[in-house]
């Protein structure tokens, strides 16, 4: 878990569970295919690195966006990820890309 474990928040363990959960149903795509590529136990610390930006991100635009968190954001950005992702390289997200996809989800 090289550094990624960390101190979270309530909202940001929340936001863990909601990829986790999240990225579970994903049936196709680059992020399945990590998974599959490097494993479960590292896969999982990768999603858990996007707890914070993602949470982040969301609390950036909450008053504008409508949606819900764990049913409507998380998915909109995992589909995001996968789409940007490469299976042969780490998925990671910085607050400020984060916060930038997000944006991009507010009508």
């Amino acid at each position: 878990m090289d550094g990624v474990m960390t101190t979270l928040t309530e909202n940001e363990a929340y936001a863990a569970m909601c990829i986790w959960e999240e990225v579970l149903n994903i049936p196709k795509g680059a992020l399945p295919d990590r998974q599959q590529k490097i494993g479960t136990p590292e896969f999982r610390s990768e999603m858990l690195s996007l707890a914070k930006p993602i949470n982040n991100a969301y609390e950036a635009i909450a008053d504008q966006y409508g949606d819900c968190f764990d049913w409507e954001f998380i998915p909109a950005m995992l589909a995001m990820i996968d789409k940007e992702a490469n299976c042969n390289s780490p998925i990671s997200l910085s607050n400020d890309i984060a916060v930038k996809m997000a944006k991009t989800l507010i009508d």
